[in-house]
């Protein structure tokens, strides 16, 4: 069987994590609408999926952001049976790639330090939480000129960003995948060759 290229894995990857990311944000949006309606607060996984996408394909990830919106909104609309606005699709969609600047924290602090010290993984969640509800605001400030937006949309979403913190740091330790994607698969080519060359080595002692 030929082997994949490095693109047609993150192409598989990208679609497959997208995938997994329509169904359950649909169930969560849904879910939530029904648990919680009436409350000021609600739960998405879009946070969560930003992060592990941003961690395993940096700038590729904006897949995520668009998708997390098109999502939240189609949800509401066809299973809520809530009407949902233009400037509401653009605000969670055009919004969300405001996330994509969480690749800044990767630049001050580095992937590796981020994957591996809780300190700087809450930092990395922390920010990209923030920096999607600023770009959710920004947008809805072009509509509507409320300052008050911002922190209703910090409020509102806690709840997603303290989930997707609680996620990210469970996963983290799981082999490759709050990785670098070409880094993880760098390092798993080194140590086959290494193993190779320790098998060949034990093989001429014999």
């Amino acid at each position: 069987m030929k082997a994949l290229t490095f693109k047609q894995y993150k192409l598989i990857d990208l679609g497959l994590l997208s995938l997994l990311f329509v169904i359950t944000e649909t169930i969560v949006t849904v879910a939530g609408g029904k648990w919680f309606k009436g409350q000021p607060y609600s739960l998405s996984l879009a946070v969560f999926f930003f992060c592990l996408g941003l961690m395993r394909w940096s700038m590729h990830s904006w897949v995520f952001a668009l998708v997390g919106g098109l999502v939240h909104c189609l949800a509401s609309a066809v299973f809520m049976e809530e009407g949902v606005k233009t400037e509401t699709f653009a605000i969670y969609c055009i919004g969300n790639l405001f996330m994509l600047l969480g690749v800044l924290v990767f630049k001050a602090f580095g992937r590796e330090k981020i994957r591996t010290k809780p300190f700087f993984t809450v930092v990395f969640v922390t920010g990209v939480y923030l920096f999607t509800e600023l770009g959710r605001f920004a947008v809805a400030f072009a509509f509507k000129r409320d300052v008050t937006l911002l922190s209703a949309f910090v409020f509102t979403d806690v709840l997603s960003g303290v989930f997707a913190l609680i996620l990210v740091l469970v996963i983290r330790k799981t082999e490759g995948l709050f990785e670098d994607q070409k880094t993880y698969l760098l390092r798993l080519e080194a140590e086959k060759e290494k193993d190779k060359e320790t098998e060949q080595e034990f093989a001429d002692r014999i």
